[in-house]
């Protein structure tokens, strides 16, 4: 009865200590927050650059004249109308898109090329 009486009170010591940890603001949680406000405070804030600086690229794998080329031309248009810079349809069909869709994966990643494709 003795030994039950001590590890019992272990356990409660136990479990009022990680309650006491978590209820510590700088503890898991707490701390990410108060570390995360703080860095937002101390760090200048990082303007950004204008966008689009140059014409912008949809690339349509398919046959010029086919419905995917009407939809890129109609996106461009509103793009462009949003954007305020050109944006141009590339038609690169062949291999089923498959080559398109490789000539728009191997362009820079800028955010300047675009891949029109179908589901």
């Amino acid at each position: 009865m003795l030994r039950a009486d001590r590890w019992l009170k272990r356990i409660r010591l136990i479990i009022a200590a990680n309650a006491a940890s978590r209820a510590c603001p700088t503890s898991g949680a707490g701390l990410a927050v108060v570390l995360s406000v703080m860095a937002g405070l101390w760090c200048p804030a990082a303007f950004a650059q204008a966008f689009p600086t140059k014409p912008v690229k949809i690339v349509v794998p398919y046959a010029p004249g086919g419905p995917t080329d009407m939809m890129g031309r109609v996106l461009s248009q509103q793009l462009s109308a949003v954007l305020g810079e050109q944006v141009l349809v590339d038609n690169i069909a062949g291999a089923g898109g498959t080559i398109g869709a490789a000539r728009a994966s191997k362009a820079s990643a800028d955010g300047y090329t675009l891949l029109l494709g179908t589901a």
